[in-house]
């Protein structure tokens, strides 16, 4: 089974989200998230018989909640080479707390650690860009709303992937203490 642990966005900044990709979506080709969140962990295909283990390590993790907003828009890797945008959240230290104790606790399964963790929302896998150099322009203009939201718990997802598009599912809630 494919797994993540995630944060996952409140519903109503969806609305900021989807107005950010349509002021992008003439420049590139691409894939555009509908389902938004902030992924701590990504843990690939796992042996389903490790399942419990991993349920059981997340919910040692202790952490109160903490407040993020929406900072600036970038990409990864590079605007010479352009594979995703998305839109950053701030303050990170609180974030990266978190995501530190997200690979402590899985550290025991063999997992690719998170090096250079940035707390980032994407919004579109890019396969192409239209113009680089009208894009780079369009991208330094392209400014969310500054929207605020409290991180009260985080989540272990399913994903499947299907021709249109992955498919998550949440396999357990981990909550704030």
């Amino acid at each position: 089974m494919r797994l993540f642990v995630a944060i996952e966005l409140p519903k109503e900044l969806t609305k900021e989200l989807v107005k950010l990709q349509e002021r992008l979506k003439e420049h590139v080709i691409g894939s555009f998230v509908n389902e938004f969140h902030l992924t701590l962990q990504f843990m690939g295909d796992v042996d389903e018989n490790k399942l419990d283990d991993i349920k059981e390590s997340l919910s040692k993790i202790k952490f109160a909640p903490f407040d993020l907003k929406f900072s600036t828009v970038g990409v990864f890797p590079s605007e010479e080479y352009i594979k995703v945008i998305w839109v950053g959240l701030k303050p990170e230290d609180r974030v990266k707390e978190l995501q530190l104790l997200v690979d402590r606790a899985l550290f025991r399964f063999n997992l690719k650690k998170e090096e250079d963790f940035i707390a980032h929302i994407t919004l579109i896998r890019v396969k192409s860009v239209k113009n680089r150099d009208d894009f780079k322009r369009i991208l330094k203009s392209v400014v969310p709303e500054q929207l605020s939201f409290t991180v009260n718990d985080f989540k272990l997802f399913q994903s499947t992937l299907t021709k249109e598009k992955p498919v998550y599912k949440v396999v357990k809630e981990f909550k704030a203490s």
